[in-house]
């Protein structure tokens, strides 16, 4: 994976396994759909889920779950009271929720790893990029209250042009183009095609990018620059929301969170 050792590849892969989320709806009668996928993030100590806006227009925020653990979770959880964030561009299709139960906060600091607002960059012109998301079709439901999502990663380049197909309106500085329709990886390595992406939406997209001084690390290496959104009908293509849309969803919050995100621009130069 970026051209990178066989160990080096598998611990892309395990990283982005501990940090990509399926977002899970509560149906009722102890039935649950996955629906989306998101990133965690702490900042000033409290929680926060980022996914997609759209999500929302389908499922009622009450009725959120996350898992366990990347592992699965034979009894998921709702979220218990959370408070949702959304951009007021209705374009900006991000979302960020709040989780306020102790309890839920417990379960998923268990099991998952949560993020600074630090991972963001902006997107470079010319880099490796990478989505790694839970598409819906290659979930298995062994009976009603029990999904197994597979994580799904697949490289890819920024496209040069805004395509000519794009649903508008296109904002250059907001929307992000990546080539779509190749192979990419499951969780445990093997290949395959690229499936439709219903799921994924709210995935986070990767900047790969190493200097030769630098000492290597997941972390270090890969960061976040856009979350996904929709894709081309025709596959060729995804669409993301940059992640400087995203910090200025987060300062919408309130007054300490606007605080903690002026630090990382200014540490951040962005």
């Amino acid at each position: 994976m970026f051209g990178q050792s066989p160990e080096v590849t598998t611990s892309i892969q395990g990283f982005l396994k501990s940090v990509t989320v399926p977002v899970i709806e509560a149906l009722g009668d102890d039935d649950i759909d996955q629906v989306g996928t998101g990133t965690l993030f702490r900042v000033a100590g409290r929680l926060f889920l980022v996914t997609a806006r759209h999500i929302f227009d389908d499922v009622r925020p009450e009725n959120l779950c996350v898992p366990r653990s990347p592992d699965g979770d034979r009894n998921p959880h709702t979220l218990g009271p959370i408070t949702v964030t959304k951009p007021t561009d209705s374009s900006i299709d991000i979302a960020i929720v709040e989780i306020h139960s102790p309890e839920a906060i417990a379960r998923i600091e268990t099991g998952w790893r949560i993020l600074s607002l630090n991972m963001m960059r902006p997107a470079s012109r010319e880099a490796l990029f990478a989505l790694s998301g839970y598409p819906s079709e290659l979930g298995k439901r062994p009976h009603a209250a029990l999904v197994r999502s597979t994580l799904f990663i697949v490289e890819t380049d920024r496209l040069d042009e805004i395509p000519a197909s794009a649903d508008k309106p296109v904002n250059p500085d907001l929307d992000l183009f990546f080539a779509y329709g190749r192979d990419g990886l499951k969780s445990n390595g093997r290949t395959m095609g690229a499936p439709h992406l219903r799921g994924a939406s709210g995935a986070s997209i990767w900047e790969f990018s190493q200097s030769a001084e630098q000492l290597w690390t997941p972390d270090g290496t890969l960061k976040i620059v856009g979350v996904q959104s929709s894709m081309d009908r025709n596959y060729d293509y995804f669409r993301a929301k940059s992640c400087l849309y995203l910090l200025e969803a987060f300062r919408q919050i309130d007054n300490e969170i606007a605080s903690e995100v002026d630090k990382v621009r200014k540490q951040l130069k962005i």
